[in-house]
């Protein structure tokens, strides 16, 4: 990119450069032009303002008083737009800024947890405000510009002033009581045995719609107002079984079993959404890195549904 005061018209960066060197000739010389294109343009500027900025002699130029206020409010103004330019620079290469960012699990586990954390590193001046929430709600503070981008579970059809990015997908686990549980695949008619879990935030509805179109059982929907790890713990106590994505079963939770669903449609599509006209460079920095991340960690998630 060009010197930021460059963006000043060609005829007053020819006025500065001639108050620096008092001479037409060192000025053409420097630019590589004529001097009398040099004149031209000082001339030009001193019709523009109704007044001479500069004193003619046969050995150069010299400011006349309102020259010298003149030269002095148009360095002050250039060096105002450097730093302007040097700011909007520093704030499009996400240098800093401030990103709000939504998921529907725990940010402690999974590929959010491992991006953040990376992102951070790279990008410390970047303030991260995280929030954990169910999908319906993150959609709605995201058409609302509470927050800036949300990882969410593609369920249904979206809002069309929101555009959307897939990122990865996982598998769906049963958790269940660590004595109830046999770790083999599971089918969907295991979810009619007990009562399911969920928390409040969770869109259970869609999920039962969803279930409906596998030829899956109605549900005993029992929701908690509560974090996953808490209803994890639910579910080791005996109050009944919940699904987790592979991410969050690979961690692993004292008391539970984690089993793969055996349909292969059980998989989750993780997918970024946000508003179309948001200009966040820190939104942009981070989907960027966000590709990269996944693109290098291409066995994401793990395989392996055992604890880590």
């Amino acid at each position: 990119m060009s010197e930021p005061f460059e963006l000043l018209s060609i005829e007053l960066r020819t006025i500065i450069s001639v108050a620096e060197l008092s001479s037409f000739g060192r000025v053409a010389r420097e630019l590589n032009v004529q001097p009398s294109t040099v004149s031209r343009r000082v001339r030009n500027v001193e019709d523009a303002v109704g007044v001479s900025l500069f004193e003619r002699h046969a050995d150069g130029v010299v400011l006349t008083a309102a020259g010298a206020a003149f030269v002095d409010r148009l360095v002050h103004s250039r060096n105002i737009l450097q730093a302007a330019i040097a700011d909007a620079q520093h704030a499009g290469a996400a240098g800093n800024g401030a990103l709000r960012l939504g998921f529907v699990w725990s940010f402690a586990a999974g590929a959010a947890r491992e991006i953040i954390a990376a992102f951070r590193e790279e990008h410390p001046g970047i303030r991260l405000h995280l929030t954990e929430l169910g999908a319906a709600e993150l959609l709605k503070r995201t058409l609302t510009r509470e927050i800036d981008c949300a990882w969410i579970v593609k369920w249904r059809d979206l809002d069309p002033a929101l555009e959307q990015e897939a990122l990865w997908s996982e598998a769906l686990h049963l958790a269940q009581p660590v004595r109830d549980a046999s770790g083999k695949p599971q089918d969907w008619s295991v979810l009619a045995r007990q009562p399911y879990l969920c928390r409040t935030t969770d869109d259970w509805r869609l999920f039962q719609a969803t279930l409906d179109l596998v030829n899956g059982p109605k549900m005993d929907i029992r929701s908690h107002d509560c974090s996953h790890d808490s209803l994890l713990s639910l579910v080791a106590a005996g109050d009944g079984i919940t699904l987790m994505p592979e991410s969050i079963a690979h961690q692993g939770h004292a008391g539970v079993q984690f089993s793969p669903m055996s349909d292969p449609r059980g998989r989750l599509e993780i997918i970024s959404i946000w508003r179309r006209e948001t200009d966040n460079p820190a939104l942009r920095r981070f989907m960027s890195f966000s590709r990269g991340w996944l693109k290098k960690n291409q066995s994401w998630p793990p395989t392996s549904s055992s604890p880590a």
